[in-house]
């Protein structure tokens, strides 16, 4: 029981910096997910104009491999 009154009473003594840390971690957190989101997204968006590139080139090849 003693463990716990120590831990209350260091925490209503520092909990400025608690409550600075548990926000910068989750400002920290969101960041680097909208980060990975955003990369992802753009890694789509590449593979998607990749995509009509290869299809424009490949029917190319075979308009000319069949006329």
């Amino acid at each position: 029981m003693n463990i716990f009154c120590v831990i209350w009473c260091w925490l209503k003594e520092n909990y400025s910096w608690v409550i600075g840390l548990v926000i910068q971690v989750f400002i920290a957190y969101n960041i680097f997910f909208l980060q990975r989101k955003l990369s992802n997204k753009d890694k789509f968006e590449h593979r998607e104009i990749i995509n009509e590139k290869v299809k424009e080139l490949l029917s190319g090849i075979r308009d000319r491999k069949y006329s």
